[in-house]
């Protein structure tokens, strides 16, 4: 009866033995490409894990049944790339599929007929199985990868998140911001895209031609007035198209009124080759010019000698009165010259005494 308990309790000690180390060796499981092991479970890999998969294979003893063999496997490859993920390509699919449009780029995982590629559609859509660039984009070749790229040495930029022509450039049929000269527009000094002379831009983006008024152009899109004393006709460009009348004469000046003494002055107006009137639009270009004392009166405001008075003979050379001053001569009586004056008042120095105005002095 005791030979039998014995025996048991060897058969239970050996189970619970077992039962140990069959879960020791699922607690250090190691990944599947750690090499070989001595048992499946330490290995990682049975047939049934991998579908799709090849993998190099061992045959080994487990431990717990030295009579039973096991293969392990490891160092599995995926029989094509399309196991790994749908979108993945070969070698030989990539340079199709670069093609098409798609932006492919090498993965870290392999099959057995070598490096697999993930192809994707970035900022464009798939239509009949070409990536086609979402509009704006342009397909260019980045770091060896095509990709549909928004990039500002195309004149284009993000605007909301869409791929939009940078300021003054327009997108044609192709994807591609042009300065287009149909809309009046052309390639300025710094690199820029704007309006040619002449016009300006509109709110959608195209120059429409500008006119300025008489006597203004335009400069930059700008209407500016000409200089003080030139004129331009309408829809001039350019302050060299502002003209100006013939040296010496004022533009819109038709009289001399508003001069202080208009007597004193000649007006004339400007003539062209056929002696006609020369207008800057509708205003003539003429001068005023002063005129010249009648001999031996000249411009005079006063007389430096006492002896001697000024007389005016009502003539006015510009603004300034004509005269010249006169010897005086006193009344039969007076002995010298200082009895023909008055000490004061408006006409101090000659006074109604005389009997001549006597001789003018030269």
């Amino acid at each position: 009866m005791q030979k039998h308990i014995h025996l048991i309790s060897v058969f239970i000690l050996s189970l619970f033995l077992f039962i140990c180390k069959a879960q020791a060796a699922v607690l250090f499981l190691p990944h599947a490409n750690y090499g070989y092991a001595e048992t499946c479970l330490r290995l990682g890999m049975t047939d049934t894990m991998r579908s799709g998969y090849v993998c190099e294979q061992k045959s080994v003893i487990d431990e717990m049944n030295k009579e039973k063999i096991t293969v392990c496997y490891k160092n599995c490859r995926a029989q094509s790339c399309k196991i790994i993920n749908s979108s993945y390509k070969t070698s030989s699919e990539k340079s199709s599929y670069e093609m098409k449009g798609y932006n492919c780029t090498e993965s870290s995982e392999k099959s057995i007929s070598g490096s697999c590629y993930k192809c994707d559609c970035d900022n464009g859509n798939v239509k009949n199985g070409y990536c086609l660039c979402s509009s704006g984009y342009s397909r260019k070749q980045v770091d060896g990868a095509w990709s549909c790229v928004c990039e500002a040495v195309d004149h284009k930029e993000l605007i909301n998140g869409a791929c939009r022509c940078s300021s003054g450039y327009v997108m044609d049929d192709k994807n591609n911001c042009i300065c287009d000269g149909s809309v009046n527009k052309e390639i300025k000094a710094d690199g820029s895209c704007g309006c040619i002379a002449g016009t300006a831009e509109q709110s959608d983006g195209s120059c429409k031609k500008v006119e300025c008024l008489s006597g203004y152009y335009l400069d930059n899109s700008t209407c500016m007035a000409c200089p003080e004393g030139s004129y331009s006709e309408a829809g001039s460009i350019g302050i060299d198209s502002c003209e100006y009348c013939p040296e010496g004469y004022t533009l819109g000046l038709g009289n001399c009124e508003k001069e202080e003494h208009p007597e004193g002055f000649e007006y004339s107006n400007a003539v062209d080759s056929n002696n006609m009137p020369i207008y800057l639009g509708n205003r003539i270009c003429g001068k005023c010019e002063e005129k010249k004392c009648t001999e031996p009166y000249g411009k005079i405001d006063s007389c430096s000698d006492d002896t001697k008075a000024l007389f005016y003979n009502g003539e006015y050379a510009g603004n300034t009165a004509c005269g010249a001053c006169i010897q005086i001569k006193c009344a039969e009586g007076k002995i010298d010259y200082e009895a023909c004056y008055e000490e004061s008042g408006i006409n101090y120095g000659a006074i109604s005494a005389w009997v001549s105005m006597g001789s003018l002095v030269e």
